[in-house]
């Protein structure tokens, strides 16, 4: 079931090793970018939740975030959530090794990082500001992620990385449907 989407992800896991081992800095720059649009949705789900009523601030910010995601997958560029997917799928069809795939995890997940910072302090040497008062959403999200409890975090992030790999496998699901 669904044979050819997942042959698409283990090819697609055998083209961010060989990226990863032939072109490091095209690989780290391609992680940095996909923390960077991740990163400019950030910024605007939290602009948006600012201004936002509490009532439909959950739905609209939700909602929102789509806009990054998009921007990753239509953009093309290295995203960590995405390669737990893809990786996995090339282990287990043995297009790429547990090594390989242990290799470029932290890699993708620190080039993430990098590029996401970056935004924050080109957003922040911009004049912007998402913490406008200390009663402003951003606190309370920090709040909450430092006081739960890391089971709770943990099947958060779960979920949201199930989710994340859900849109994925769902753009390799329609390739072609809406292409100009």
């Amino acid at each position: 079931m669904f044979t050819d989407t997942i042959n698409k992800c283990a090819a697609n896991a055998a083209r961010i090793a060989r990226l990863s081992a032939n072109n490091p800095l095209g690989f780290w720059v391609s992680s940095a970018m996909a923390g960077a649009y991740v990163g400019l949705g950030i910024i605007l789900i939290f602009t948006l939740g600012n201004l936002l009523d509490p009532s439909v601030r959950p739905l609209v910010m939700g909602a929102t975030f789509g806009i990054a995601l998009t921007l990753v997958i239509i953009a093309g560029s290295e995203l960590f959530t995405g390669h737990t997917m893809f990786l996995t799928f090339g282990v287990k069809a043995g297009s790429i090794s547990h090594g390989q795939m242990w290799a470029i995890l932290p890699q993708t997940w620190l080039g993430n990082l990098v590029g996401s910072v970056f935004v924050a302090m080109l957003y922040s040497w911009g004049g912007g500001s998402l913490l406008p008062v200390d009663t402003s959403i951003v606190h309370s999200v920090a709040l909450a992620k430092t006081t739960a409890p890391a089971m709770v975090l943990f099947f958060k992030g779960a979920l949201c990385n199930w989710l994340v790999c859900l849109a994925i496998w769902m753009a390799l699901r329609t390739e072609g449907a809406a292409k100009f």
